[in-house]
Parts: structure tokens; C-alpha cells; sequence
């Protein structure tokens, strides 16, 4: 643990602890909001739905992250929204008490900077599959975002330690439930990753990131996950 999320810990645990239960809406999109929260055990999930209703998953939030962090930090309305992922205990306070911390801590400010740098670099990149990427790319650049994110390396594979179906992949790939698990199938066909229960396993994620480079048009992208 970063000591900026030890610090950020030691903060929210003076404010009040709120349990939810798996697909407990913990905010909507749009509502008025006047308290942040932190996850302190869990995982959320940020999405959206489109004009045909259809869920679009944003991004996973895992302990010690804010939400909603974005609309906080440029004063903005909440466009997401927040899901308790798995069962998960939250901490909430006001936002006026969580702008007095961070402006009195330089070390949080800089913390939130590189981290809002980091992820904004990694939604400019999950941008050019899904708008560019084929079925495939969509799935296995999910994929190994989710591995970066929440994997632990077990001898020749990395295990993502998220209980996930294959439509919570498709609802991150941008597609539909069926086409992501033709595309599943198929990568534990070629041996590249592998299912047990809800839990996905990658293996040879060499090959995995140059399915991922090259799109259907022959452009290049040079990025490792």
C-alpha cells in the first residue's frame, strides 16, 4: 500500500461505514451528489446506459479508490453510474471535508494527478479498440486491461482475481454477449486463456498483446498491456 492511500485511509475511517450488496446501486448517473466515497473492500463498477439501453462498463474502481472522482475534481455532474461490483464496504463523507483534506495535502493533489494521468492514458488507448478493434481486440485488450489491473501471476499464467461472466466482459468490450463469447471460446481454443468458474486465466499474454496491435486496415498500434 502507497502511503497516499494509507493516508487517504486513515482520513475516510472517521466517517461512516456503508455496506452493499453485489449489483447494489451505490450512485446514479446524474443524481446530486454530496458525499464522495472510498472503497475500502470491494470493487465497483462505472457504466452507462446507452439510448437502447444497453450497459456500457466504464471502468472497475478497486480499495482505495474515490468516486465520483472526475465529476468532483472539475465540478461537474455525475454522468456514471456506480454498482457494487461484489459485496463491499464503502466510507463516505462530505465533499467540502474531502476538498479541505486534499487542498492541505500536497502529496494527495499529486497523488490524484498521476493518477487521473495514468487512467486517462489508458481510456485513449481502450478507445482505439473500441472504435477500431475488431470483436477480438475488443475481448482480449479487456482482457488483459482487466490482468493488468487485477491479476496475480501462478507459474505460466496470470489469474484475474475478479469473478466475471461473459457478459461482464462483453458490457466492457463494447458488444454483445454472444459475439464476446464466440470470441472466449475461441482464444481457449488457440490455448490462450482459460475459464474455471467466473475466474479467467491468461496465458501466453506475449501472443495475446499482438492480436491486440494490429488492426483490420493494417494500421499499427505500439502498446503493451
Amino acid at each position: 500500500m502507497k502511503q497516499e492511500e494509507k493516508d487517504l485511509a486513515n482520513f475516510f475511517s472517521r466517517f461512516p461505514k456503508i455496506s452493499y450488496s453485489k449489483k447494489e446501486i451505490v450512485l446514479n448517473a446524474y443524481d446530486a451528489y454530496e458525499n464522495l466515497y472510498f472503497i475500502e473492500k470491494g470493487v465497483v463498477r462505472s457504466f452507462f446506459i446507452d439510448d437502447n439501453g444497453i450497459e456500457f462498463t466504464v471502468n472497475f474502481l478497486k480499495p482505495y479508490s474515490i468516486f465520483p472522482l472526475s465529476a468532483f475534481l472539475s465540478d461537474r455532474e455525475n454522468n456514471s453510474e456506480f454498482e457494487a461490483f461484489v459485496a463491499m464496504d464503502l466510507r463516505k463523507a462530505a465533499k467540502d471535508k474531502v476538498a479541505d483534506f486534499i487542498e492541505k495535502n500536497p502529496e494527495i493533489q499529486s497523488f490524484f494527478l498521476k493518477r487521473m494521468s495514468t487512467g486517462l492514458e489508458g481510456y485513449v488507448v481502450r478507445s482505439q479498440f473500441l472504435i477500431r478493434g475488431s470483436a477480438e481486440q475488443k475481448v482480449v485488450s479487456s482482457l488483459l486491461l482487466l490482468g493488468l489491473r487485477f491479476g496475480r501471476k501462478v507459474k505460466n499464467y496470470t489469474h484475474i482475481d475478479l469473478p466475471l461472466t461473459h457478459q461482464d466482459v462483453a458490457d466492457l468490450s463494447g458488444i454483445t454477449r454472444e459475439t464476446a463469447t464466440l470470441c472466449i471460446n475461441e482464444l481457449e481454443d488457440n490455448k490462450l486463456i482459460a475459464k474455471k468458474g467466473k475466474y479467467f486465466k491468461l496465458f501466453n499474454e506475449k501472443k495475446l498483446n499482438e492480436i491486440c496491435k494490429t488492426f483490420e486496415d493494417g494500421s499499427h498500434l505500439d502498446f503493451n498491456f
